[in-house]
């Protein structure tokens, strides 16, 4: 049996030959990026159990995967797979198989002004711009693999004082059958002064989907009083294997939020990184886990407070039933001159089998002396006192087991109602019953 050096090695050999194949397509300027990313990203090599932030999870079956480069976008038929998610009155681009569109949508009336543009045509003035700060060094192996390996990325550009009504809704589908594919879709989001906008990326796999590995990037900067809401749906199929990166930078007064969900994958790990550089900026960060089998669940969450008058607030949560795993590592840095800092991370689980798993590791670092920062975690069953007493009063057991279950989801969601949100409750009340039995 090869060594885990070994196989390391093997499929960083794969993933050099998809790089290779990758440097055919997309913006000249880019080359130099990408392969600067690819240098560092070897240098650095994949994590281990060693390290901390990687400590309860385990790589070794995804570098089993026979991976080759993506060569088709599954066509109409495999754009079509990802319609449960869609809405008609969406700013929609299908991504299949890792792969933009060949035509952008045509912005409508109420979202004049906003920008949606392929790497491919942007020019080099905006990359200095616009684009260039999001193309540093890698921060962790994940990220140098997208900037080195995926073939076309997507830059929203909303300007000033725009508010944009529509949901921007960026479906990414995997729909390929006959290879395993990585995919690796970069997003940069740039809000200027007093911009706002909601972002809905779903992941989701066709019937018949081959095993995959999707590795995605994401780079969000805000600008003064600017307002971003990024919603992520995680229901791809049980072979594939998913990385999410996401890195938000917040200037002066601005307000950013999120809400991940994560129901699907072998291995599912977000990696959630907001740093807020001016004062009085605001970040609202939520997950929500249903995870059931021997499904695995990883949540990195990092808060940098740097100016003052900071908050932050994170709730994350996760329902497990069979053999499944719930990973939550979530720091929250209080720099020297983030005084008055209010700064909160919650994180609750509930098991519903004998067999399933968590680890949580909230974390504080604070080096200012007037702040106001907790962090808490909570791991139980639950309480058969109370499902008893729902079944004298004349509940089903299964159904007091399902209204107790959505009881403890329920502060999630806020009592507004949205059509972001009413795609999160169509996917998350039937996983509910299948989760709690």
């Amino acid at each position: 049996m090869p060594s885990k050096t070994s196989t390391d090695s093997q499929f960083m050999a794969r993933l050099g030959e998809i790089r290779k194949a990758s440097e055919t397509e997309g913006p000249a300027w880019l080359l130099p990026k990408k392969e600067a990313a690819w240098n560092a990203a070897v240098s650095k090599g994949f994590p281990t159990r060693k390290d901390d932030e990687w400590r309860y999870t385990d790589l070794s079956p995804l570098f089993s995967l026979p991976v080759v480069a993506s060569r088709a976008d599954g066509g109409p038929e495999g754009r079509k797979s990802g319609d449960k998610f869609l809405a008609p009155e969406d700013i929609a681009v299908v991504i299949a198989n890792g792969r933009l569109p060949e035509e952008l949508p045509v912005i409508p009336d109420e979202a004049k002004g906003l920008t949606l543009k392929k790497f491919s045509a942007v020019s080099e003035e905006e990359f200095r711009n616009w684009l260039a700060p999001d193309f540093s060094q890698p921060t962790d192996l994940f990220s140098g693999l997208n900037t080195a390996l995926n073939y076309d990325g997507l830059w929203i550009h909303v300007p000033a004082q725009l508010q944009v009504k529509p949901v921007i809704h960026l479906c990414h589908v995997a729909s390929e059958a006959t290879a395993v594919n990585v995919f690796c879709p970069r997003v940069i989001v740039t809000a200027e002064p007093r911009a706002e906008a909601r972002i809905l990326m779903t992941f989701s796999s066709a019937s018949g989907a081959a095993a995959s590995f999707t590795n995605a990037l994401t780079d969000i900067t805000l600008g003064f009083g600017a307002k971003i809401s990024l919603a992520v749906i995680q229901d791809e199929s049980h072979e594939n294997f998913y990385i999410h990166s996401a890195r938000v930078t917040q200037h002066k007064d601005s307000s950013f939020d999120s809400f991940i969900l994560t129901t699907g994958s072998r291995l599912s790990r977000n990696n959630l990184a907001v740093t807020l550089l001016g004062e009085r900026a605001e970040t609202l960060l939520k997950g929500l886990s249903l995870l059931q089998g021997d499904r695995r669940a990883d949540h990195l969450t990092a808060v940098n407070h740097i100016a003052a008058n900071g908050t932050s607030n994170q709730l994350y949560k996760g329902i497990l039933n069979g053999q499944s795993r719930v990973v939550f590592n979530g720091k929250i840095y209080v720099h020297p001159d983030a005084q008055q800092t209010n700064a909160y991370q919650l994180n609750k689980n509930l098991l519903m089998g004998d067999h399933c798993r968590v680890n949580t590791k909230p974390q504080l670092e604070i080096f200012a002396d007037d702040v106001k920062c907790s962090h808490g975690a909570t791991v139980g069953q639950m309480d058969p006192n109370e499902v008893f007493y729902l079944q004298s009063r004349g509940v089903p057991q299964k159904t007091a087991v399902a209204m107790l279950a959505k009881g403890f989801v329920d502060e999630m969601f806020p009592q507004a109602r949205d059509s972001v949100l009413e795609r999160f409750l169509l996917t998350v009340n039937p996983l509910l019953g299948a989760v709690a039995h």
